[in-house]
C-alpha cells in the first residue's frame, strides 16, 4: 500500500491516492455517509481533548442544527449531563464510574472497579454538551454501561481495577496500530501525539470541516485495519459498537436530525451498524453495585504524561491554544508557544537568574525554524520543547538543566482545578469534607501545602489534627504527617507539634464517594470502618488497643466509648504475652493523655489497664520456650512491663515473683533470662554481683553456653545497661571474652553483640570508652574515633562510583 501522508498546503485529502482503489472508495463512501448536512444522521469522529475536533464540531452543530446529539459515553451518565453542561460548572471536571462485581460476571474474586471520564474546555464531548444546553438540543450518552464494558472486555487493563488510575477513553488502539507507527516514521514524528498535533491540530485548523472529517475517517479506518475481529471482540469494541448502533437507530426513529459524536476508531463501525440491526444481551446488574457521579478534576490528573491514558498531553498549553482559537487569532499556536517561552524564562530567572531575553528570542526563532523544517503551518508544543531545550540548556543535561525543563513541563500541565455547579449531587461525605476544609482554611489545590499544628496549646489546632488523622485513617492519600509524635508506632512521642502536608487530587473525591457507603460524614465513615476492624481483632487485644488510640486521635468519642465493652471481651480471651503487653502499654498512654486527646477516659478504661498489666505479669512464667526469632520482641515487652510498673505505681511483688519463677526454669531463652535478671536488679530483688556472676557463666562458658552469651548480654543491657558502668568484673569479662573467642564463633555472635550495645546513648558510650581506655592504658578518643580517609582513597571511590553508573546506564539498568 502506498501512503500519501500529511495534508498538502492546499488542503488536499490525507487519503488521496493511497494506492488501493477498493479502500479509497470505501473511505469515500464512509465520508459521504458521515458528512451530509441533508441526511437524517451525521457522524463526527473525534479524539478526546482535541481543540481542532472541538473547533470543527462547533461548525457542524451550527450548520447541521441537530435535534439530538448522541455522544460516546456510558449511558448511566445521562443523569449527570445537566451538571456537566451547567453554565456554572468550570472545567476540568469528570464523570466517576464504579462497579462492584458482586455476581462474578468478570472474575471469580469479586473485584471492585472504577474509572474516570474527564472533560476539559476543549474536549469535543463537553463542547457538544454545552452547545446542546445553549441551543436547547437534547444530548445523550449512548455507550454500554461501565459495568457492561468491563464484562464484555477480556482486556481489563483498558479500564482496569479500582486500585489503579483508569480512564473511559483510551487511544491505545490508535497509537499501537501499524498504520500510525508507519505514518510516524514517514513524517519523522517521535510518537502518535506529535503526529496528531502536526496533521490534525495545527494543519487541521486550515482546512474545511469536510476535509477534516475525511482525514479523521481515513486515519481511523486504516488504524482499525491493523486489528482482526477477534482482537476487537476481546477489547470490547464490537459489543460497544453494537449497543451504540442500537441507540442510534432508536434515535433516528424519534428525531429528524441526529448528530453522533464518537471516537474516530468507532465511526466506520457505527455507520455499518445502522444496516446490521444486531442486538446485544445485557446482564442483570443491581443498581447498588454501580455508581456514577460528576466531580471536579484537574489539569494534573488529565495530563497524559501523568498516567492518564486517553486524550492529549499538556492540557494547559492546549487550553491556551483553544482560547486563542475562540479569539479567532490567525496563529493560535505560535502565540501559545511565545507565551510559554516567556513564562518559562521568567521562572528560570526568578529561581536561577542565568537566562537572558536573548535566550528567549533564540528559543522562539528555533521553534519557528523547526516548524519550517517539519513542514507545519505553525510551531506547536514539540517545537516549543525542542526550542527551549536547545536555547535554555547550556552544555550538558545536568541537574540545573533538568530543573529548567521541569519548569516547562509544569507550565504545560498547569494546576487548574475545575468546579461543579452548586446543583450537582454529591454524597454528604464530600460535602462534609468541603465544609471542614473551609472551617480549617485548608486549600484544595494540586500544589502541596504544609501546616504546623500546636496540638497541646491550641484547641483549634487539635481539632484540625483530628481531621487530618481521619483522612489518614481512611486511606484517602490526602495528607501525611511529616513531623510530630506518632503514638501508633511509638516514635517521637516527646514532640509537641505536628507538621502535616496535604494535596488535592481527583482520586481524593472518588475515594470519598466510595467511602460514602460507610456514613454521611467523615467521622461516621471512620467510626464504621473502625468498628469493623475492631470486631475482626477477635482475641488480639494489642491491635484492638491501637484502634482505641486511633479513635482518640480522630476524636470519634462515640466509637471510643462504644468499643470499650467489646475490648474487655477481647482482652479476656487474649493469651499472647506480646499482645497483652502491647495492650497494657497503649492503655497506659490513653489513661495519661486525657488532656491531649480530649476523650473522656472513664473508670472502665483504667480497670482494663490494670487487668492488662496483671494478665501480662501472670503470662511471664510462660516465656521459657521463646525461640530465637521472637526473643527481641519479647525482651522489648518485658522492658515495657518494667517501665509501666514503675510509672503506674503497681505492686512490684507480683512482677518479682513471676520473674523469679521464670529464671528458675530449665532451658530458658538466654535473652529472656538476661532481660529478666536486669529487671530484678532494677527492682532491688537481686544485687549486681549476682547478675554479673550469671553473665560470667556465659562469657567464660564453653560450647552452647558460650554461643548464647551475645543473646544474654542483649537481654541484660535492654533492661539494666548501667551494670556495665558500675561492675568492673562485667567489663573485664567482656574484654576477656572478646580477646579469647575464636573468629568463627565471634562472627556468629556479632549480630547479637552489636545489638547489645545499641541500648547505650552517646554519653554512655563515651563513659564505656573511658573505662576501656584505662584497661588498655590509652585515651578514649583513639578508641572512639578513626582517622579520616585519605584524599586519594576518596577520589578513587568517586571514580569507581562514576564508572559503575556508566556501566549500569549502558546496560539499561540504571533508572
Amino acid at each position: 500500500m502506498k501512503l500519501k501522508s500529511g495534508l498538502n498546503k492546499g488542503g488536499a485529502s490525507m487519503g488521496k491516492n493511497i494506492g488501493n482503489q477498493d479502500i479509497d472508495n470505501k473511505i469515500k463512501n464512509y465520508v459521504k455517509k458521515a458528512y451530509n448536512l441533508e441526511s437524517k444522521v451525521m457522524f463526527f469522529p473525534v479524539r478526546h481533548h482535541s481543540p481542532a475536533c472541538s473547533f470543527h464540531l462547533k461548525k457542524v452543530i451550527e450548520s447541521y442544527n441537530p435535534e439530538i446529539i448522541l455522544i460516546e459515553g456510558p449511558v448511566e451518565a445521562n443523569k449527570v449531563i445537566k451538571y456537566i453542561a451547567h453554565e456554572e460548572t468550570k472545567a476540568p471536571v469528570c464523570i466517576y464510574y464504579s462497579y462492584f462485581d458482586r455476581n462474578s460476571f468478570i472474575e471469580e474474586n469479586k473485584e471492585k472497579y472504577r474509572c474516570y471520564y474527564p472533560f476539559l474546555d476543549f474536549s469535543p464531548e463537553l463542547l457538544a454538551l454545552r452547545e446542546g444546553k445553549k441551543k436547547n438540543i437534547a444530548c445523550e450518552f449512548i455507550d454500554l454501561s461501565y459495568a457492561e464494558i468491563l464484562i464484555n472486555s477480556k482486556k481489563l487493563e483498558v479500564m482496569g481495577k479500582a486500585q489503579e488510575k483508569n480512564t473511559y477513553n483510551d487511544d491505545y488502539l490508535m497509537k499501537e496500530s501499524i498504520f500510525i507507527k508507519t505514518l510516524c516514521e514517514k513524517e519523522g514524528c517521535r510518537n502518535y501525539n506529535e503526529l496528531w498535533e502536526k496533521l490534525f491540530e495545527i494543519d487541521g485548523l486550515k482546512i474545511s470541516t469536510e476535509k477534516f472529517i475525511e482525514n479523521m475517517i481515513f486515519s481511523c479506518y486504516l488504524s482499525r485495519e491493523s486489528y482482526n475481529e477477534e482482537m476487537l471482540k476481546e477489547d470490547g469494541c464490537l459489543s460497544r459498537e453494537k449497543f451504540m448502533s442500537m441507540k442510534i437507530i432508536e434515535a433516528i426513529k424519534k428525531y429528524n436530525k441526529v448528530l453522533v459524536v464518537s471516537g474516530g476508531f468507532h465511526t466506520s463501525a457505527l455507520i455499518d451498524g445502522l444496516e446490521s440491526n444486531e442486538e446485544i444481551t445485557l446482564h442483570n446488574i443491581a443498581q447498588e453495585d454501580t455508581g456514577v457521579y460528576a466531580m471536579s478534576y484537574s489539569f494534573e490528573e488529565s495530563d497524559q504524561l501523568n498516567g492518564y491514558a486517553s486524550g492529549m498531553p499538556h492540557p494547559a498549553f492546549y487550553q491556551r491554544v483553544f482560547e486563542n482559537i475562540q479569539k479567532k487569532m490567525d496563529k493560535p499556536y505560535e502565540e501559545a508557544v511565545l507565551n510559554y517561552i516567556v513564562h518559562c524564562g521568567k521562572l528560570i530567572r526568578k529561581n536561577h537568574g542565568n537566562l537572558s531575553t536573548a535566550d528567549e528570542i533564540e528559543a522562539f526563532n528555533m521553534a519557528k525554524g523547526l516548524k519550517s523544517l517539519r513542514n507545519k503551518y505553525e510551531c506547536g508544543v514539540y517545537e516549543l520543547k525542542d526550542g527551549i531545550t536547545s536555547s535554555f540548556v547550556k552544555g550538558e543535561m545536568d541537574a540545573e538543566a533538568q530543573v529548567s525543563l521541569k519548569y516547562l513541563r509544569d507550565l504545560l500541565t498547569g494546576n487548574k482545578i475545575g468546579k461543579l455547579c452548586a446543583l450537582a449531587e454529591v454524597p454528604p461525605i464530600v460535602q462534609d469534607f468541603n465544609e471542614l476544609c473551609r472551617k480549617f482554611n485548608i486549600k484544595t489545590t494540586t500544589l502541596e501545602n504544609e501546616v504546623p499544628l500546636s496540638i497541646y496549646k491550641s484547641k483549634k489546632h487539635r481539632e484540625q489534627s483530628k481531621f487530618f488523622h481521619i483522612m489518614k485513617f481512611l486511606n484517602t492519600n490526602f495528607c501525611f504527617m511529616e513531623k510530630g509524635p506518632d503514638f501508633i508506632k511509638r516514635k517521637n512521642t516527646n514532640l509537641v507539634r505536628e507538621v502535616w502536608k496535604y494535596k488535592w487530587t481527583a482520586k481524593l473525591q472518588s475515594t470519598l464517594i466510595e467511602l460514602s457507603v460507610h456514613g454521611g460524614s467523615l467521622k461516621e465513615a471512620a467510626s464504621s470502618i473502625l468498628t469493623k476492624r475492631f470486631v475482626s481483632c477477635e482475641n488480639v487485644s494489642g491491635e484492638a488497643s491501637l484502634l482505641l488510640i486511633e479513635a482518640a486521635l480522630m476524636g470519634v468519642e462515640s466509637s471510643f466509648q462504644g468499643l470499650l465493652p467489646l475490648f474487655g471481651e477481647i482482652l479476656n480471651g487474649d493469651e499472647d504475652f506480646v499482645s497483652v503487653t502491647n495492650s497494657c502499654y497503649n492503655l497506659n498512654f490513653l489513661c495519661n493523655s486525657e488532656d491531649l486527646l480530649n476523650i473522656t477516659m472513664n473508670e472502665k478504661l483504667k480497670e482494663f489497664f490494670t487487668a492488662a498489666y496483671n494478665k501480662a505479669v501472670s503470662q511471664i512464667t510462660s516465656l521459657s520456650t521463646v525461640d530465637y526469632d521472637n526473643e527481641n520482641e519479647v525482651i522489648s515487652k518485658l522492658k515495657d512491663i518494667y517501665h509501666i510498673s514503675n510509672k503506674a505505681d503497681f505492686d512490684s511483688e507480683t512482677l518479682i515473683d513471676s520473674l523469679k519463677l521464670l529464671i528458675n526454669k530449665k532451658n530458658l531463652n538466654s535473652a529472656v533470662e538476661g532481660a529478666s535478671l536486669g529487671i530484678l536488679y532494677g527492682l532491688n530483688s537481686i544485687n549486681s554481683k549476682e547478675v554479673t556472676d550469671k553473665a560470667m557463666q556465659y562469657l567464660y562458658g564453653t560450647g552452647e553456653k558460650l554461643m548464647k552469651s551475645g543473646s544474654f548480654l542483649k537481654g541484660l543491657f535492654s533492661t539494666a545497661k548501667d551494670l556495665l558502668l558500675i561492675e568492673e568484673d562485667l567489663l573485664n569479662g567482656i574484654d576477656s571474652f572478646m580477646r579469647n573467642i575464636e573468629e568463627e564463633h565471634f562472627m556468629a555472635l556479632l549480630p547479637d553483640l552489636r545489638f547489645s550495645f545499641t541500648f547505650f546513648n552517646p554519653f554512655e558510650i563515651d563513659s564505656i570508652a573511658k573505662e576501656v581506655a584505662k584497661v588498655y592504658s590509652t585515651d578514649d578518643d583513639s578508641i572512639l574515633y578513626e582517622k579520616a580517609l585519605k584524599e586519594e582513597d576518596i577520589n578513587l571511590a568517586v571514580s569507581l562510583d562514576k564508572y559503575a553508573m556508566e556501566i549500569l546506564k549502558k546496560w539499561n539498568i540504571h533508572p
